[in-house]
């Protein structure tokens, strides 16, 4: 309706009573009478053109008079559309993505004052929020430069500021961001029609036969709308190194830049479609990738064995775990190569929820990949997490087949595996997959393609679907197991039988007074140690380990363990403390530490005990009955009640 939110507000208030001082809207804004009368005039500016005005009463204040009633309310309608599609300012993450897009597509300097009446502060808030936007731009190698009386612009490479943006400001949520455009997505391409920018990308890439999941295609969807919006503020990306693109690949490039330039009536140069050409490289199975994955059949075999000998699985025979190994590593180092690195965004869920996987792919990837440039960041052992504990699941396989489903998955083939291998573990007695497809796979399919499937699995929403689904998570918690459960119309069994032999008197410990993270691990080391379930250099090796990664599963959460396998038996040393720990940057109120020790024979065999540790993860109530627990009893009443809760 007006430039920014406190006018709005402002209005709003006038109008809401008969008359408003002016000290008092003064107040109710935050602002100086000063700033006041310069709003109301801004607002007289707009309103007058709409049949309305605001007038001052000596003594009485501000007052809303209208003269043109039917001018009015159409403005009054027209402003409540507005308001539904302009950005919620009320949480400070909203605040800081508008800030950024608005520093990101200024082509000049802008004032504070714009800023702040931007994101709807006050002047003295804006600098905490340029505090936190120059730290961030930083991370993208670009700069908040200030000139004084002038305001502030953000200096740097274009493909920088769109790789900011991208990461920044594109809302990813895993369930509305493959299903079409949210309106979010909309406002912030407004001057683009984003469904025949779709229609031109999926086009080539179907003609193309090149391959992408439903997360990956709109990625790459996304890049291409930034970079439209991009040149059509003048902003390109500048000449770049040369990349080398077959005839084929190249072709494909000048075919679909050619639609798009008649779509939207830009010009694409060849720098522009060079960093095309990388952002297809990252999200689509382009064969056309330098990287040669033979050349880490002997890097895989390696990994394998050490999972073999160490953990004491043996995967060494899953053709299908070494082709999906073999094929992420040559994207991924591919993608490094060219300084592209993917982001996981569901690390946080593949630590959380497959904690014995991750440590594998961990540990393995630790030893085999510590060479630069072949070494892994966190976000891309997840990916490996992901095959190794989709392997880990095959280990054990279905028994009795009983309803078909269909799986959808838009999240891509190592996630879709994973989502199989789960559903195969729970419900193999009970289902069988006939087939995986992405979301617009499947909205594709015809009636016919539904014969003899019983319900269909997805991790996605899907309207109008014509037969039942639902709706879970990839890492099919028990929340999504209970509803597949529901679907059968059957009764889950307990997953968590046996899990008391792990925990023993000895071996639980309650800090009522502060302590620091070594101290708590130094005791519970001192006790394991002391009931010979560990030897010498225990606590070493946890240290170890922590210095690697994170093992905080929840804020509250955190379950440290050694580098290697050193336990003499396997045993959880249990810490409850009565204040928080701080544990480590992103989990600094950790109340719960379970510290284990792992007997090598039985790495294999305590799956249990990490299906416990996702449960207390995901129970808020479960954690605050633990940290409630004065004795073993009671703790041990926490463990066993998990099941009613």
């Amino acid at each position: 309706m007006f430039a920014y939110r406190r006018l709005d507000r402002a209005l709003d208030i006038i109008r809401s009573s008969e008359y408003t001082p002016a000290d008092q809207l003064a107040r109710q804004l935050g602002v100086t009478a000063r700033t006041v009368r310069s709003d109301v005039a801004k607002i007289n500016e707009v309103l007058e053109r709409h049949g309305a005005r605001i007038a001052m009463k000596r003594e009485a204040g501000y007052h809303l008079t209208v003269g043109d009633g039917t001018a009015f309310d159409a403005f009054q309608a027209e402003s409540q559309h507005l308001h539904r599609t302009s950005p919620d300012l009320s949480s400070a993450g909203e605040r800081m993505r508008v800030l950024l897009r608005t520093l990101l597509d200024a082509a000049d300097y802008i004032s504070y004052e714009a800023l702040a009446e931007k994101i709807y502060v006050g002047e003295n808030t804006l600098q905490n929020y340029i505090r936190q936007a120059k730290e961030l731009l930083a991370d993208y190698d670009l700069a908040l430069m200030v000139k004084a009386g002038t305001g502030v612009k953000v200096m740097g490479r274009e493909a920088n500021k769109r790789r900011c943006f991208m990461d920044n400001i594109i809302v990813r949520n895993m369930q509305s961001y493959v299903t079409g455009f949210t309106k979010d997505e909309r406002r912030l391409f407004d001057r683009i029609d984003l469904d025949r920018l779709e229609e031109i990308v999926r086009s080539h890439l179907k003609r193309a036969r090149v391959g992408s999941s439903d997360y990956e295609s709109k990625n790459l969807i996304m890049h291409t709308a930034l970079m439209v919006s991009r040149i059509q503020a003048g902003c390109e990306i500048e000449s770049n190194e040369h990349v080398l693109i077959s005839p084929r690949i190249e072709s494909f490039i000048d075919e679909t830049c050619s639609d798009l330039e008649a779509a939207f009536g830009i010009r694409i140069g060849r720098a522009e479609r060079n960093d095309y050409y990388l952002h297809l490289l990252i999200n689509t199975n382009l064969e056309d990738s330098e990287a040669d994955e033979h050349h880490f059949e002997a890097d895989v075999e390696a990994m394998l064995e050490y999972v073999h000998h160490d953990y004491g699985f043996d995967l060494r025979d899953d053709a299908t775990l070494k082709k999906s190994l073999l094929d992420h590593l040559a994207s991924t180092f591919q993608a490094k190569s060219l300084k592209m690195a993917k982001r996981n965004p569901l690390l946080a869920t593949i630590r959380t929820n497959f904690p014995l996987a991750f440590e594998i792919a961990l540990s393995g990837t630790l030893k085999v990949f510590d060479t630069e440039p072949y070494t892994l960041t966190e976000d891309e052992v997840g990916y490996v997490a992901l095959h190794i504990g989709a392997a880990i699941e095959r280990k054990t396989p279905a028994t009795q087949e009983r309803w078909s489903v269909l799986l959808v998955c838009g999240s891509g083939n190592s996630i879709a595996r994973m989502l199989e291998s789960r559903i195969e573990t729970y419900f193999g007695d009970k289902l069988k997959i006939l087939g995986t497809v992405s979301f617009h796979e499947f909205s594709d399919l015809e009636a016919s393609a539904f014969d003899g499937i019983a319900f269909v699995v997805t991790t996605v929403p899907i309207p109008n679907c014509p037969i039942p689904y639902v709706l879970v998570d990839f890492s099919l918690g028990v929340r999504d197991t209970e509803a597949i459960s529901r679907l059968l119309n059957t009764v889950e069994s307990a997953r968590f039988n046996r899990v008391g032999m792990l925990f023993d008197r000895e071996l639980f410990v309650r800090f009522d007074a502060p302590a620091t993270k070594n101290e708590v691990l130094r005791a519970l080391c001192t006790r394991l140690e002391e009931s010979k379930v560990v030897g010498t250099g225990f606590l070493d090796a946890v240290l170890e380990r922590e210095s690697i990664s994170d093992t905080s599963m929840a804020p509250a959460f955190a379950i440290p363990h050694s580098i290697n396998t050193m336990g003499l038996k396997t045993k959880v040393a249990v810490a409850v403390t009565s204040e928080p720990l701080a544990w480590s940057p992103s989990a600094s109120e950790v109340r719960i530490v379970f510290l284990m020790a792992i007997r090598t024979a039985d790495r294999a065999n305590i799956e249990h005990l990490y299906d416990l540790l996702i449960d207390i993860t995901n129970s808020r109530s479960m954690q605050q009955a633990i940290i409630a627990a004065t004795t073993f009893n009671t703790f041990m009443s926490a463990l066993n009640d998990r099941g009613r809760r």
